[in-house]
């Protein structure tokens, strides 16, 4: 089958059925086959979507091939280094859960035996050295991989957060803009999450870099995001608030996405 002339455009699917868009998506490639050496691109929301579609795919076209199922983050990032060059991104996502594990693996042994750092870390330490099962290395790798996707869900969902952490702000940014203490058993994610700060580096290979929202962009998804926490507790979109908590998050991936793909 020869591939046929695709336009470009853009189509909004919806469905409260995932199976329901599956099969139209599955349809949808058959009539349009890409040409020899072409991969489609998926962007999914997590990594437990990703697999089921791949799955699913499979089961509808006998085989998936030629198929990159990407989060928004990693689609970015690539995006951005085939754009903006080499020397301008690195490889790497300087917070990927991946490399993120690793490198909290190498620092968080070291605060858990600071005993300066002992207040702060005492909840890290009581999981990793208490009584329980697998040894204390083992946990210590749970807990690293734990934090890592903790990390990569608040990059999507709470960016005001880590943004106020890193500036050294222990607090948690309401819906309507207040800023509450930061309740002292967690303290020790305002400090983790300043010491895992990036900095650009001169090396694109192997320095971290950090691609960041305009000034502009970052204070509509803001002023966005007061407007939509506010009405979700007893305003307009109050019968939504079961899945409010993540309207903001979700709409920023959907902004972002048709963003860079304008």
């Amino acid at each position: 089958m020869t591939a046929s002339p695709i336009h470009p455009g853009f189509m909004a699917l919806h469905s409260h059925r995932a199976e329901n868009l599956l099969d139209t998506v599955v349809a949808w490639l058959q009539a349009h086959p890409l040409g020899p050496l072409e991969e489609e691109v998926f962007i999914v929301q997590s990594n437990a979507v990703a697999e089921w579609l791949k799955m699913a795919l499979a089961n509808g076209l006998t085989v998936c091939a030629a198929t990159r199922v990407e989060l928004p983050a990693r689609f970015f990032w690539r995006t951005s280094r085939q754009v903006l060059g080499r020397a301008e991104v690195p490889v790497e996502l300087p917070l990927d859960k991946v490399p993120l594990t690793w490198r909290l693996m190498q620092t968080v042994p070291a605060l858990l035996a600071d005993p300066a750092q002992a207040g702060v870390y005492a909840p890290v330490a009581g999981f990793v050295q208490g009584q329980g099962p697998g040894a204390p290395a083992l946990r210590l790798l749970q807990l690293c991989q734990r934090l890592a996707d903790l990390f990569d869900q608040y990059q999507v969902y709470r960016p005001d957060w880590l943004q106020a952490w890193g500036e050294g702000q222990a607090c948690l940014i309401a819906g309507d803009g207040r800023r509450l203490p930061l309740p002292p058993g967690q303290a020790w994610q305002a400090a983790l999450t300043r010491l895992l700060s990036f900095e650009p580096s001169e090396d694109p290979d192997t320095g971290p870099a950090v691609i960041s929202l305009s000034p502009e962009a970052d204070a509509l998804y803001h002023a966005f995001q007061l407007r939509t926490e506010a009405a979700l507790g007893f305003g307009d979109l109050a019968e939504r608030r079961a899945w409010g908590g993540k309207l903001c998050g979700l709409s920023l991936r959907i902004a972002l996405t048709l963003h860079s793909l304008a």
